[in-house]
């Protein structure tokens, strides 16, 4: 099915078919991300995330990195509290792809990871609302240096987040 049909087939399920919303915690890394959530039914939804941005990590005793990065997300939502538009408690499998590039080192890095993650939305009148979500997910990575160095692996991460969007 086209990504044009999503925001269609949403419109069919209710008042409130889309919900935007940036990411809080990731504008202070200075890493914008959008998040997309298709409001199916009271208990179902597709949330869609997109960043981009160059986040700057310092390293004691030695240079600051300062990488170009993107990423994209996919959350399947299954809301078992509320409803997707009123606001709830949701569980969400989940998937993330991310590619950071940083050219004063030439390394770059890639990674894919899935998992699942709790939230709740808490929504007010007129569309407006928080979603705070948390969890923990498996993720691959691969890492590419300049002169052949780098490496691949495997690792456990948490995510945490809180979005503040409006819903029309």
């Amino acid at each position: 099915m086209p990504l044009v049909a999503l925001p269609l087939l949403a419109l069919l399920a209710g008042d409130q078919a889309v919900a935007f919303s940036v990411s809080v915690p990731k504008a202070v890394f200075r890493l914008a991300e959008l998040q997309v959530e298709f409001l199916f039914t009271d208990i179902f939804s597709l949330a869609l995330q997109g960043g981009i941005g160059e986040p700057a990590f310092d390293r004691v005793g030695a240079k600051t990195i300062s990488s170009m990065m993107w990423e994209t997300g996919l959350q399947t939502r299954f809301y078992f509290t509320g409803t997707s538009s009123d606001g709830g408690t949701f569980f969400a499998p989940a998937s993330q792809y991310m590619r950071t590039i940083d050219s004063g080192i030439g390394l770059t890095v890639q990674a894919l990871g899935v998992g699942g993650i709790f939230g709740y939305k808490l929504a007010w009148e007129g569309g407006a609302f928080l979603d705070f979500s948390g969890g923990a997910g498996w993720g691959y990575y691969r890492a590419d240096g300049a002169e052949g160095q780098g490496g691949v692996g495997s690792s456990v991460y948490p995510f945490l987040n809180v979005n503040f969007g409006w819903a029309i």
